[in-house]
């Protein structure tokens, strides 16, 4: 009797952990959660982050160029507009970085334009936030990508340079999310 209850106990908590498994692996959620790490620690890790002269160069022709200035013209009355990746990738031919694809470039309607790459070998991409009048400083993003803990692609940092202040957001998992969690 005794041998019978605990096999029948052991059943029972290796359906539990399996159910846990499972649930683990096709209902994760994750957040990003800042690295508190010191700008300086960050510009060692990532020093593509810091906002260099050529990016300014890059903003100040793309601003000049003529497909731009329609956009910001064609935008007053939709509110955003997206260039086709084709142009995008003309206008960009000389600031692209080395190995990555133009992912886009677009405008809103408060003057700024939005500029992104791609480099998918290396699982990177880096996004750039220009304001024509000056009003706010640029910004610039880069993203890090990979595999998580249950072989799932997401990103893995974000790298973040916002007036000036430069941040690094990690990805982490949230266990048992799903209890909590209306699924």
């Amino acid at each position: 009797m005794k041998k019978k209850l605990v096999i029948a106990a052991a059943a029972v908590l290796l359906i539990a952990v399996l159910f846990c498994l499972y649930m683990e692996t096709h209902f994760t959620m994750s957040t990003m959660v800042e690295t508190g790490l010191s700008e300086k620690k960050i510009l060692r890790e990532m020093p593509e982050i810091a906002i260099t002269e050529q990016d300014l160069a890059m903003a100040e022709e793309l601003f000049a160029a003529p497909e731009v200035q329609e956009a910001f013209i064609a935008v007053e009355e939709s509110g955003a507009l997206g260039c086709p990746v084709s142009d995008a990738a003309s206008l960009l031919v000389n600031w692209t970085p080395e190995g990555f694809d133009v992912m886009e470039v677009a405008v809103s309607d408060h003057k700024s334009l939005y500029v992104s790459f791609l480099k998918e070998d290396e699982a990177q991409s880096i996004y750039y936030v220009f304001f024509e009048d000056g009003a706010y400083s640029p910004q610039k993003s880069i993203g890090v990508y990979g595999r998580t803990l249950f072989h799932k692609d997401d990103c893995k940092a974000v790298y973040q340079n916002v007036n000036g202040e430069i941040t690094k957001m990690k990805h982490k998992h949230i266990w048992f999310a799903w209890l909590t969690e209306e699924l």
